[in-house]
């Protein structure tokens, strides 16, 4: 028995030992998973999350990687107060207008016309005009003449263009302070366009390549057996440009179509920065090739 207690002894010291280092590595464990120091950062380094894409930025793929895989993040941009667009309202017709064609003082209105367009330069609808430049000739074609009311009656039986006209054009309750312009598209056959817009004959030479232009005030010469188109030196301010004559040149084998707007204005607030009518009192014909 004597010999046995010494060994107990041991032992025992042992397993106390044991038991005490057991409980301190625990400890340490323990302290490490609570958020103790990190071993696995460089010395120094803070570790954070990544901050949020900001509103209205949009991250497509490649930009960022995580594992080596690439993501495509799209974040939406913040709401926010925006005035409300108003869509602008078309202009309102006041005044009727109407584009005619005259035969034998009867009207007859129209919104499209087919007319005969010579084909070439041996074409015997061309005539040669000797008279309008001094230095050269030019190859000329009436195409047709049309006349403007404040109307919009299939036909119109004039007694005399100082009465018919004028009742009409005073009961809109227009006087010699309104006039009547002109806007002219030159549909090209490749696809190519030419606008412009006929208030004096100052204009009516703009485009003449296509075509000329001249301006009649059948009211002012209602009574006269003959006479001519306005000038400039005609052109008063009572002068109305109650008619328009469109005489082709050569240049019109490359028009497909013509358009023609005729509208009734009374001052320069009624076009737009382009020179262009903007309001609504306006009728267009379009002119085409008879086939």
């Amino acid at each position: 028995m004597s010999k046995i207690l010494p060994v107990l002894t041991v032992i025992c010291t042992f397993v106390a030992v044991g038991l005490i280092l057991t409980s301190v590595l625990s400890k340490s464990r323990g302290e490490n998973a609570l958020g103790g120091d990190r071993t696995d950062a460089s010395p120094g380094a803070v570790m954070t999350e990544p901050d949020p894409p900001a509103a209205g930025t949009e991250h497509t793929a490649g930009d960022d990687t995580q594992s080596g895989e690439n993501t495509a993040t799209e974040t939406l941009p913040r709401e926010t107060e925006t005035e409300t667009e108003t869509e602008t309202e078309p202009p309102v017709q006041t005044v009727p207008v109407g584009i005619y064609t005259e035969s034998k003082r009867k009207c007859t209105r129209v919104t499209e016309y087919f007319g005969v367009f010579p084909e070439s330069d041996d074409d015997p609808l061309w005539k040669l005009d000797t008279w309008t430049y001094k230095d050269h000739a030019n190859l000329i074609c009436d195409l047709e003449t049309f006349a403007v009311f404040t109307a919009t009656d299939d036909t119109i039986k004039v007694s005399s263009w100082d009465k018919t006209w004028v009742e009409k054009w005073e009961s809109c309750g227009l006087d010699d302070g309104d006039k009547i312009g002109f806007e002219f598209t030159i549909k090209k056959k490749d696809g190519g366009r030419v606008r412009f817009t006929v208030l004096s004959p100052a204009d009516t030479f703009k485009h003449e390549e296509y075509f000329e232009l001249y301006l009649y005030d059948c009211v002012a010469h209602a009574h006269d057996s003959w006479y001519s188109h306005i000038t400039e030196k005609t052109n008063y301010p009572d002068t109305k440009n109650v008619m328009v004559k469109i005489t082709l040149r050569n240049g019109c084998y490359d028009i497909d179509e013509i358009e023609l707007k005729a509208f009734v204005y009374g001052g320069e607030d009624e076009f737009d920065s382009n020179g262009f009518y903007r309001g609504g009192n306006f009728e267009i014909c379009v002119i085409k090739r008879k086939q």
